[in-house]
């Protein structure tokens, strides 16, 4: 329109330079980051951990765990889990499980009778004694790459006692919604450790 200015402001060449430099340079992090490095942020920040800790109540989960996929990209790698930690440390090859469906087709998912499923991986219902009923798993990205999953679950430990309820569609919102906000959260911290702002 004849005499409209446009509303673009000019750009600072040096800032654009240093935030394209960034850019690159969170790029670079996120693609060769480890399991190891990702909880370490994690464990820095308590609006995070408390976020998680919420989630797990208000879906009524029995534990809420996050796998981060190594960087050789062979396995899933537990990095934190709610309430305990009987979990963490405990690793799934890749292409096996539920969770590594979820991986591939990058679909979140919301599954009961979860031990009915022939993608189910038992290992850890064997080692820990329980059985998976109920299941949510939403992929989990950082800075647009897709870098592991977020899940959670309902149990029993009595084969013959009835299976607890299903979760819903708006425990699936939910836990796609911590999803994103530790995604934010994680970035934000990784940016104050390149500009040199870590506390």
């Amino acid at each position: 329109m004849e005499g409209t200015e446009s509303l673009a402001p000019s750009a600072d060449p040096e800032f654009y330079d240093l935030s394209r430099h960034l850019e690159q340079r969170l790029e670079e992090i996120v693609s060769s980051l480890s399991p190891e490095a990702f909880r370490a942020l994690y464990e820095k920040d308590r609006v995070i951990r408390d976020a998680a800790r919420w989630v797990t109540r208000g879906v009524e989960a029995d534990s809420l765990c996050f796998w981060i996929i190594n960087p050789e990209r062979t396995r899933l790698v537990v990095v934190h889990g709610e309430p305990d930690e009987q979990m963490m440390g405990r690793e799934l090859p890749i292409g096996e499980g539920v969770i590594s469906l979820v991986l591939a087709s990058e679909q979140a998912l919301c599954e009961n009778a979860v031990y009915e499923s022939e993608r189910h991986s038992s290992r850890f219902d064997e080692e820990l004694g329980i059985i998976t009923c109920a299941m949510i798993a939403v992929p989990f990205y950082l800075d647009g790459q897709l870098v592991g999953i977020l899940s959670c679950i309902r149990q029993k430990t009595d084969p013959t006692a009835p299976d607890p309820p299903s979760f819903s569609a708006a425990h699936l919102n939910a836990m796609q919604h911590l999803a994103r906000t530790t995604e934010r959260q994680i970035k934000y911290l990784m940016l104050l450790r390149l500009i040199g702002l870590e506390e």
